[in-house]
């Protein structure tokens, strides 16, 4: 009887020191619950868009004058209104707005010059066969032109030059340029005219050009 008593009370007290450490256990997760739930979670950083690039605007066209005599006569003074582009890294092409002449007709400038500070031939043959100095005839503005004129001496200046480092980030980017040209030119039929003067344009340079 003794002995069944002590192993009575022996089970007795492994079966409550069982539910002691079984209630410890869950207190300490309980508590770390409490502890976890009070200490601040770092908030994820916002994914936000990268910053646009805007966009450059195009510069006001700069002012110019040129004036045709001999054959025919025309001039501009202090006028708006060209195009200018970088045809490839070696080829600048400045193109006039049309200047209307005596005979009723319109006259447009073209001059192709290479991108470098100084005096160029104004006869020396382009790609396209074409003088670097033309100047081309139209029965209005809005009709179609074509070659009339071609140098057969004189010279281009480029004076002031001012391009974009490399090729920028749009399809088109802009620069200046301007300089002066004195050049005699003749028609396949003999006419003959002298264009002098100054130009100026904003530099559209075309990526899409090599």
């Amino acid at each position: 009887m003794a002995t069944m008593r002590r192993f009575v009370r022996t089970r007795r007290y492994w079966s409550m020191g069982n539910k002691l450490t079984r209630a410890a256990a869950l207190g300490a997760i309980l508590l770390s619950g409490c502890q976890d739930s009070a200490t601040p979670r770092p908030t994820p950083a916002a994914s936000g868009s990268p910053t646009p690039i805007a966009v450059p605007s195009r510069p006001a066209d700069p002012l110019y004058a040129l004036q045709i005599t001999g054959g025919t006569s025309t001039q501009t003074s202090s006028v708006q209104g060209t195009t200018c582009v970088l045809r490839s890294r070696h080829s600048l092409q400045f193109g006039s707005s049309a200047m209307p002449s005596q005979t009723g007709e319109v006259l447009r400038v073209q001059l192709t010059v290479s991108p470098a500070d100084g005096n160029q031939s104004a006869v020396s043959p382009t790609p396209n066969g074409n003088t670097p100095v033309l100047v081309s005839r139209a029965r209005s503005a809005a009709a179609a032109d074509f070659p009339f004129w071609q140098a057969t001496s004189g010279q281009v200046t480029v004076s002031s030059l001012q391009l974009p480092s490399d090729f920028g980030p749009y399809p088109f980017i802009y620069g200046m340029a301007s300089g002066t040209v004195d050049a005699m030119l003749a028609s396949s039929d003999g006419n003959r005219i002298h264009l002098t003067g100054s130009w100026a344009c904003v530099v559209e340079i075309d990526k899409s050009v090599s």
